[in-house]
């Protein structure tokens, strides 16, 4: 499987403005759980 990310502009957690998509492979058994990674961004996600 994959995970898909995608960041806008610095409101959307970028440093500079633009536009960046990242595509991450995923392996069972390469996390610990299913809280983690770019779902951080969320405060609430941070228990």
């Amino acid at each position: 499987g994959f995970n898909v990310g995608i960041n806008i502009n610095k409101d959307g957690g970028q440093s500079r403005s633009h536009a960046a998509i990242h595509i991450i492979p995923r392996y069972r058994g390469d996390a610990t759980g299913n809280k983690g990674g770019i779902r951080y961004v969320i405060p609430k996600s941070k228990k």
